[in-house]
């Protein structure tokens, strides 16, 4: 018996991930799983409510936050995310001003101190947008670019898109 959170980080340490997505949802090994248990046993798998986004638009299902922080808190109104000296996520407000990275074909870190949403113009106006990071591998890469900022934190595009924390 786990919480979803606690079912997640064990599943990610120990295998892949919760159980997601229609082909694995109708898979019929599920489908025992599911007729063995208890009718009083609900039993956790991938899906969840999210109101984080990338700037970009594109799919938050890689996460990398500060373990430190519960899960609360990343819901806490806070519309920003920055790195840390360990490459984890932390929320931040939107109004300090910070390092940031844009991308295009590659990631650019700009050693400006901006806001985050002045980043995000910056970045938009002159290659893409703030960078997005959906895999270990983009992760690890941005990482080491933010290595050499000014500051310890750079922003992200990742934001709580949430309206009135609702």
């Amino acid at each position: 018996m786990k919480t979803w959170q606690e079912a997640q980080r064990y599943c990610r340490e120990k295998h892949t991930d919760l159980i997601s997505g229609l082909k694995q949802l109708q898979d019929e090994e599920l489908k025992n799983v599911m007729n063995s248990a208890d009718k009083e046993t609900y039993i956790y798998f991938g899906l969840f409510r999210d109101t984080w986004r990338w700037s970009d638009g594109s799919s938050f299902s890689f996460r990398h936050w500060n373990n430190d922080l519960n899960n609360q808190q990343y819901n806490s109104g806070q519309c920003a995310f920055a790195f840390n000296d360990e490459g984890r996520w932390k929320t931040d407000s939107c109004d300090q001003k910070k390092p940031f990275i844009c991308y295009n074909d590659k990631v650019i870190l700009i050693k400006e101190n901006k806001t985050w949403e002045d980043a995000l113009y910056y970045c938009r106006d002159h290659y893409h947008d703030l960078v997005t990071i959906t895999n270990q591998d983009e992760q690890r890469w941005v990482q080491e670019k933010a290595k050499n900022a000014s500051t310890d934190h750079v922003w992200m595009g990742l934001r709580y898109t949430c309206t009135l924390d609702f």
